[in-house]
Parts: structure tokens; sequence; C-alpha cells
């Protein structure tokens, strides 16, 4: 959580033990959004459908990067994101992703 939200916020929080409203865990970091509670299953299923359609071996690798960044030097994670931005360029989604941005249309991802 001191990461999420600095070093004091997080002591606010776990030791005053009061509950965190939406609004304010919005603008503390610890969520990224407000949805009202009749559009969050809607919301939901947009969200998930807008992911599994993009480049799924990408945002897996985005994903690990980030977390990975943590325990790495500057030096280890440039080396890291080179090798793995490399490695992605060879997957059929680099290729569809590639052809769609020059074609001007919107790319068909399959995660491959």
């Amino acid at each position: 959580m001191p990461r999420l939200v600095g070093l004091r916020q997080a002591q606010r929080l776990t030791l005053r033990d009061e509950p965190v409203g939406s609004e304010e865990a919005v603008d503390l970091g610890l969520v990224t959004e407000r949805v009202a509670d009749e559009a969050f299953d809607a919301h939901l299923a947009d969200l998930a459908a807008s992911v599994a359609s993009g480049p799924t071996a990408a945002y897996a690798e985005t994903r690990r990067l980030l977390h990975e960044s943590f325990d790495n030097t500057l030096s280890e994670q440039l080396t890291s994101e080179l090798d793995r931005i490399a490695g992605l360029a060879n997957t059929d989604d680099f290729t569809r992703g590639h052809d769609a941005f020059f074609e001007k249309s919107p790319a068909e991802f399959e995660g491959r």
C-alpha cells in the first residue's frame, strides 16, 4: 500500500481503521475508477471484452515488466524491455497491429 499511496496515507488508512469511500479510493490511487452500482456489470463486461480483444500477449508482458520494475535497476529494466519487445515483434498479433496501423484500420488480435 505505501507504494500506491505513500507512507503517511498508508499509515492513516491502516492505523485509523476508517472506511474509505469510492471517491477517496480513486483520489488515492487505490482504484482506477468509480462505476455506479447499476452500471457495474455492463461496464465490467465492456472492459473485459476490450482487454480480451486486444494484444493479450503484449498485455501480459507489459504487466510482467511493470511488476519486475520494482526489483530491477534501470539498466536491467531497459534490457528486459528490449528483450520482451523484440520477442513480441515475432508474434502474429504484432503483424496484425502493424498492418492495421498502416492501413488505418482496426486491428483484430488473436492472442498469438
